[in-house]
């Protein structure tokens, strides 16, 4: 982004055929750049003559300025859903770890039940093992639970900053292509 609003030439980097791999900004950067030039030259090859080509097509309508936006759009819902995709993972770690240091505490206090059974009395070296099994698993859930808890969190909050990027960008973009490319008197008389 750093390199687009320096620049300020919008279709200078897709000119240069410069690419920024796993970048999501990019990402809706190519699909805006693309689908203008499909739009204003029906075509999306960069070659020698692009520059002129680009500086030579009539300005386009903004029906079809909204195809451009469209894209961007498409291309921000991608980058979200690549983004969150393995936040599963740690939500399954948050919300699953608890319940198994819960079957493991009720797993162990029917092992001290059973110890006391096994012993006739209630006394400390029967409920022992049990209590100290049950104790075990909850603290490993908890264990995996808290960290997984605060890393979630982390990456929902860091996560949805990128989407917002994202939004902004595409927005600031559509903007920047719309001010240089749409002829906004098309429809006038």
């Amino acid at each position: 982004m750093e390199l687009f609003r320096r620049d300020r030439q919008p279709l200078k980097i897709f000119e240069q055929e410069l690419t920024f791999e796993g970048s999501p900004l990019y990402q809706i950067y190519q699909a805006g750049c693309r689908e203008l030039c499909f739009q204003l030259l029906g075509s999306t090859e960069v070659d020698e003559t692009f520059q002129a080509r680009i500086q030579m097509a009539p300005r386009m309508s903004p029906s079809h300025m909204r195809s451009v936006t469209v894209a961007m759009e498409r291309a921000v819902g991608e980058s979200a859903l690549e983004l969150e995709s393995q936040m599963i993972i740690l939500s399954t770690a948050v919300s699953g770890a608890p319940f198994v240091g819960l079957l493991g505490t009720v797993w162990g206090v029917m092992d001290a039940f059973g110890g006391i059974a096994a012993a006739g009395t209630a006394n400390l070296a029967a409920m022992a093992p049990g209590v100290s099994g049950a104790l075990i698993t909850t603290v490993t859930g908890l264990l995996v639970a808290i960290p997984a808890m605060f890393g979630y969190n982390f990456l929902v909050n860091t996560v949805r900053s990128m989407i917002v990027s994202c939004d902004n960008f595409a927005a600031e973009f559509s903007s920047e292509l719309e001010h240089r490319y749409v002829a906004h008197d098309i429809y006038q008389k």
